[in-house]
């Protein structure tokens, strides 16, 4: 009778275990949830515990417990997960932003250089303690590794991050792709934010963020229905010999679309350098650029060059951005809704206001200043 008791404890343990596998574990009080745009999590149904188990059945019920979420990252690799991640480096400002956000900013243990800026204002003298990577385009796998993370929340599309995979892998630490500056529009930005949700366990946080943002992007589409689309240069960079500009097929592109405009520069793809001549040429309504610079400096430079004679200048429609909101138009983020409705104010300035706390980061300059 003793020998049978056994095994049937042990039968009852491989099956937990093995339920435990498909179920995935509990997110928000349910099996997952189901993001805006696209499903990032596996999850077969399966059977709740019973209860009342007693004594060495415990063992199963604990199995139960331990749930384990299968997700597909932005390169289609699956990651599979026994528990949400409790030590994160993160190695993009914008995945920073959205780990932050969901409220997960004190499991993170190691950032790009970027994102230390984030991190401090969120943890203050806490975030001292979190490992500088690097920066965004070469981060140090080595400095990686000295954080000792279970979770290493990369960006798409950065060859140097991608090339880190073999080696943190080998270390036992899991890498998990976002579509992050590879987004192509407001659905991508929305897959990451469901996606982290999903795997820090704090869906209902993803769904109210995301929903917010829904809210102020239907307002803001409200608003300039009834208005003209202007044609709009997004300017990134520029310099003495041209200028990089957002084209199509990038979430900036998306921006200026969901803004009430029309990028004059769609037909390109990601963000190309064009020639000032090209930008005199297709003589856009609007000409935004994002400055990492002071506004004077840019001013300066712009006067020096041909968009001085464009028909955006001679209406005092070329606009300049700095400080943060710089970081609001470049990150697809958590802050998107600021980025869409700051972009709104510049080219409906009648029909949508700027976000307070980003008016003062705005000057816009023509034939007159």
């Amino acid at each position: 009778m003793a020998y049978r008791s056994v095994a049937l404890i042990i039968l009852l343990v491989v099956a937990a275990l093995v339920a435990g596998i498909a179920i995935g574990y509990t997110v928000g009080g349910k099996n997952g949830m189901a993001p805006a745009q696209e499903q990032p999590v596996t999850q077969p149904a399966g059977q709740e515990p019973q209860a009342g188990m007693q004594g060495e059945p415990q063992v199963v019920e604990e199995a139960l417990r331990s749930r384990v979420v299968v997700l597909v990252d932005a390169l289609g690799r699956e990651v599979t997960l026994a528990r949400p991640p409790e030590r994160i480096a993160s190695l993009a400002p914008s995945i920073t932003e959205v780990v932050c956000a969901l409220g997960a900013c004190d499991r993170l243990v190691a950032v790009d250089n970027i994102s230390m800026s984030i991190v401090e204002r969120e943890l203050g003298a806490e975030a001292v303690k979190l490992v500088s990577v690097g920066s965004f385009w070469q981060p140090s796998s080595e400095l990686v590794l000295s954080a000792n993370p279970d979770m290493v929340l990369a960006c798409s599309g950065v060859p140097a991050q991608e090339a880190m995979v073999g080696q943190l892998e080998d270390a036992d630490i899991k890498v998990f792709f976002l579509r992050c500056d590879r987004s192509r529009n407001i659905g991508d930005i929305y897959w990451d934010i469901s996606t982290l949700g999903v795997m820090l366990n704090e869906t209902a946080k993803a769904s109210e963020i995301i929903e917010e943002i829904q809210a102020r992007l239907q307002s803001v589409a409200t608003a300039v229905a009834n208005e003209t689309s202007p044609t709009v240069a997004l300017v990134v960079y520029m310099d003495s010999n041209g200028v990089y500009v957002a084209g199509g097929g990038n979430f900036q592109d998306n921006l200026i679309q969901l803004a009430g405009g029309v990028n004059v520069f769609g037909d390109y793809y990601g963000w190309p350098m064009i020639s000032y001549e090209d930008i005199v040429v297709r003589d856009p309504d609007y000409i935004v650029v994002t400055s990492m610079g002071t506004a004077n400096d840019t001013i300066s430079l712009i006067k020096s060059t041909l968009l001085s004679k464009t028909k955006a200048y001679s209406e005092g429609h070329v606009c300049i951005v700095t400080g943060e909101a710089v970081d609001v138009l470049s990150r697809p983020s958590v802050r998107i809704a600021d980025a869409v409705e700051l972009l709104a104010s510049i080219l409906h300035p009648d029909a949508v206001e700027p976000p307070s706390k980003l008016a003062g980061y705005i000057t816009c300059i023509g034939a007159g200043g």
